[in-house]
């Protein structure tokens, strides 16, 4: 084999690498753990659904769980930060007002 090519095939991975580090792809998740593999696999034939689905199932019910474990009260908070009310218009919203926007008030 030639020097050269060894020298080409690294600028060419360092090439693939950098056309993906800047599309920031993400990798493909990979289960070491055979435990964790069969009861993903066990999720995935009892719901019909193929093992991705299954993974994105149970992070996704775990993170409604760990939400939910936040008071009421701090999840509200945290919305109306969020989404604050409009500034007041000054204008009565009394039974005049509705019953001019619903065509009532003629």
């Amino acid at each position: 084999m030639f020097w050269w090519i060894s020298l080409l095939q690294a600028e060419y991975r360092d090439i693939f690498n950098q056309i993906f580090e800047y599309l920031e792809a993400p990798m493909p998740l990979y289960i070491r753990d055979d435990a964790t593999a069969e009861l993903v696999a066990k999720l995935a034939k009892e719901r019909g659904l193929t093992k991705q689905d299954a993974v994105r199932l149970a992070v996704q019910a775990e993170l409604d769980r760990t939400r939910e474990a936040k008071p009421l009260r701090e999840r509200l908070r945290e919305w109306r930060e969020a989404n604050p009310l409009p500034p007041p218009t000054g204008l009565k919203a009394d039974k005049a007002f509705f019953d001019d926007l619903s065509g009532e008030g003629e």
